[in-house]
């Protein structure tokens, strides 16, 4: 390697399919970095097009704009020094690989394809090393550069040994990703660069940042050498790019180190859903959102992530405009019944003035009552059972908010959580309709620890979310006096079974044999009064397992999630039919209950 080399490493932010504008962002960027000296600068994959492509990768016309956004960014840099390294989809026959792109003084060195194509994407790209192809422009995998010789991996390639044993004996390598949140792998692919880098040469790794498809990707830069991390960048960097210098040293040396900022667990989850909200927003072109107020947990937490989303969108305002126009980009509507009570009427009252957020009362008790007497009518005059006249609420309220946002550009927010999800406590096309997700894939547990995240970060001046935390109890309202653990579980039991369910995937005797191991029978009892023995805990996973097989349907119809962590959220593709999947677990369910208790 020569004396010293500059790694410029761009985790851009672009919208699938507008090849135009992304293609401005590459330029944009490519003059910033070479403007601060940057010799080698990478793009992450896909970067051209957008990443997931989806199924649009299977029109050929817009595969081809792609290349030709390739030669205007290739012209544009004609005149700049660094080799570039740009993520694009490249149509060659009848197939479509996944490449990355040298371009230097306006060339294009040459095409390095993705071998190893994941699930993920095996609908839409093709693996290059399975196929014949007339492209030599995609036999190469080393370069030549007056930096000495680069060589170029692509996504899931670094991920296998082969792929690295191809690069032989180079000076550096680039590894253009688009990593995606994942808390099961996002630290493995990081060690994995790691030991590729011991003893043998630098590797520098660049990721998308953004949200597109349910999928947050928080910008992650790194450059490793010789078995330690150089620098890095992170979520809390904000797509901001990483530049870095290396210079011969007896242990690889540090030119310029950085460190990410520090974080919470709990701080990371809101960053993500922060971004997936303000992303959404500005891909998708409309004004802001539209939340329905509960006066409850859901509802609250969905709302002060829209306001953090909306400060972040109105950022380049003084303070004043941005109060006034985050004030003109979210709604706040309470739509209650005889059901709910003054006191969390009071709440999504007092909140939404606390938070400075609009807030539109409309009573649908009227309507309700309208509905439910047509409902009898279609039933030849037979009442309406009680599940329908609850669901009937969620429904009206829903409609009513999706007309408003349609009216008004916005986005409906869904108010669902993960834990609702898992029990199908949501009406289908009601309370778990809407355009985005906000809290879907987490726990209740997980969502009131945000909220006091929120107050402590107020500095107690939210005192709805301290009074909603202390005096109230999670309930839908739908009926006088519900509760939502008086027809449940408790919640930190649901919470727990969800992660074991669908994170670690275990069946409902492994979730029993694990919860004896995990719980004492005095925690049991003190989490709920009504635990009396192991029994009960059976019957708590039976309910549970029931209630999710009867209410999958549900999520084929669910709205995208803004932060989703795939690790513990349920993938609708994998449980398409309750039927089936009801017949999978009952032999299990059978087993657990022959267990000792």
């Amino acid at each position: 390697m020569n004396p010293t080399i500059k790694f410029g490493l761009v985790p851009l932010n672009p919208t699938v399919g507008d090849v135009r504008a992304n293609t401005d962002l590459h330029i944009s960027a490519a003059r910033r970095m070479t403007r601060r000296g940057c010799q080698v600068v990478v793009f992450p994959k896909m970067s051209l097009f957008g990443y997931p492509t989806g199924n649009i990768t299977l029109w050929r016309e817009v595969v081809k704009d792609c290349w030709k956004g390739l030669e205007r960014f290739t012209e544009a840099v004609k005149n700049l020094e660094p080799v570039f390294i740009v993520g694009l989809p490249v149509a060659s026959s009848r197939l479509t690989y996944c490449c990355a792109a040298v371009v230097h003084q306006g060339k294009v060195l040459g095409l390095v394809p993705q071998m190893n194509i994941s699930a993920f994407d095996q609908p839409y790209f093709q693996s290059y090393w399975r196929r014949n192809d007339s492209r030599t422009d995609m036999e190469l995998r080393v370069f030549q550069t007056a930096f000495g010789r680069m060589g170029v991996i692509v996504g899931e390639d670094a991920d296998t040994d082969s792929r690295w044993k191809i690069l032989g004996d180079v000076d550096f390598a680039v590894v253009p990703q688009a990593t995606y949140y994942d808390s099961s792998r996002s630290k493995a692919r990081q060690q994995n660069l790691l030991a590729r880098s011991k003893g043998s040469y630098p590797i520098a790794a660049v990721s998308l940042y953004g949200a597109n498809d349910g999928l947050i990707f928080e910008g992650g830069c790194s450059v490793a050498n010789n078995g330690r991390l150089v620098a890095e960048r992170g979520l809390f960097d904000r797509g901001q790019p990483l530049i870095v210098a290396l210079g011969p040293s007896e242990d690889g040396p540090i030119v310029r180190k950085i460190t990410p900022a520090r974080s919470t667990i709990i701080s990371e989850m809101i960053e993500r859903r922060v971004l997936g909200l303000l992303d959404y927003l500005r891909k998708s072109g409309l004004k802001g959102f539209v939340v329905a107020e509960s006066g409850g947990r859901d509802s609250m937490l969905a709302t002060l992530l829209a306001v953090e989303a909306l400060n972040r969108y109105f950022g380049h305002l003084k303070p004043k405009a941005r109060r006034r126009a985050v004030r003109k980009a979210i709604i706040g509507v309470g739509m209650p019944t005889a059901n709910n009570t003054a006191v969390t009427k009071a709440l999504a009252r007092k909140f939404c003035r606390e938070l400075g957020v609009p807030y539109i009362e409309v009573p649908i008790g009227n309507a309700h009552h309208n509905h439910l007497h047509l409902l009898q009518k279609m039933l030849g005059n037979k009442r309406a059972t009680a599940i329908s006249r609850q669901n009937d609420q969620a429904r009206l309220r829903s409609t009513l908010i999706e007309d408003l946002a349609n009216c008004l550009d916005l986005l409906m927010l869904n108010t669902c959580d993960g834990a609702e999800d898992l029990i199908g406590y949501a009406a289908k096309f009601g309370d778990g309709a809407g355009d985005l997700g906000a809290v879907e894939d987490l726990g209740k547990g997980q969502v009131e620890e945000m909220l006091r995240w929120f107050f402590r970060r107020s500095g107690g001046k939210l005192t709805a979310v301290e009074r909603c935390l202390t005096e109230t109890r999670p309930s839908p309202e739908l009926e006088k006096g519900q509760r939502a653990e008086k027809d449940n579980p408790p919640y930190p039991i649901i919470d727990m079974f969800r992660v074991w369910f669908v994170t670690e995937h275990l069946t409902p005797s492994q979730i029993y044999q694990r919860a004896c191991g995990h719980w004492t029978d005095q925690r049991l009892k003190k989490m709920d009064p009504r635990y009396k023995s192991k029994h009960t805990l059976k019957e708590w996973i039976d309910w549970v397992v029931n209630k999710f097989t009867a209410n999958v349907h549900k999520l084929s119809v669910a709205p995208l999630g803004a932060a989703v962590d795939p690790t513990v959220t349920f993938d609708r593709r994998f449980f398409p039919f309750p039927i089936s999947q009801r017949n999978v677990f009952a032999a299990d369910l059978a087993y657990m209950w022959s267990l000792p208790e």
